[in-house]
């Protein structure tokens, strides 16, 4: 799929049937870039469910297992694939480029909120309480400002983690605080507002970008 001999063979039909400009040719263009690797990054997802059943010891079924991941993998190709069929159109027709970026804003998320009542994950504000004390007191000796601090149910998945966000949020996984003291708890805390501080999240969504619109600008 990725052989340039290959690609051409598939180009020179395409190009001759759709033509070299116009939305048809754009839309093959950015599907015969972004799905083969996101085939393929699915499928080592898929076929990973005995793997993750026996190192977790979980009781998924295949079907529990498969329909988050294909959600997931839409919440995050579907957006994107919609936004680069955007910058394409801004020079062919610019109120469609505006409608797919618009579009691509309220399919993810609505996907986003069909993924969560499918795993049953719904985020909870931490308002009150010591944990939420300590990671405040925590950012400010850091010099960081975080706005909320959010408590995510594992559920089936037995997730153990924390994520940090660019509108400065703070999340953790009820998984990883019933099985952490609060000395490793404020470490895991510490390492997230790190992130924040040297602008991790941010670096991390420019350069992804910078990846996928490079080929397209070059």
């Amino acid at each position: 799929i990725f052989d340039p001999h290959f690609r051409q063979g598939f180009d020179a039909p395409a190009t001759a049937w759709l033509g070299t400009d116009g939305p048809a040719a754009l839309a093959l263009g950015i599907v015969t870039e972004m799905v083969p690797p996101w085939l393929i990054y699915l499928l080592c997802l898929l076929s990973s469910w005995r793997v993750y059943v026996e190192v977790h010891g979980d009781t998924w079924t295949r079907g529990e297992f498969y329909r988050p991941l294909l959600l997931q993998t839409a919440v995050q190709f579907v957006p994107l694939m919609l936004v680069l069929a955007g910058i394409g159109m801004t020079v062919l027709n610019f109120r469609v480029a505006v409608g797919l970026f618009v579009a691509s804003y309220f399919i993810r998320l609505f996907l986003a909120r069909l993924l969560s009542g499918i795993t049953g994950s719904h985020p909870q504000a931490l308002t009150t309480g010591e944990l939420r004390d300590r990671i405040f007191d925590l950012a400010r000796h850091a010099r960081v400002q975080i706005t909320q601090i959010f408590v995510l149910p594992a559920g089936k998945s037995q997730l153990a983690n924390a994520f940090a966000s660019r509108n400065r949020i703070v999340l953790f996984t009820d998984y990883l605080l019933a099985r952490l003291n609060r000395r490793e708890v404020a470490a895991v805390a510490a390492h997230e507002i790190t992130h924040l501080r040297k602008q991790h999240v941010s670096w991390k969504t420019a350069s992804l970008w910078l990846l996928y619109l490079a080929p397209l600008l070059l």
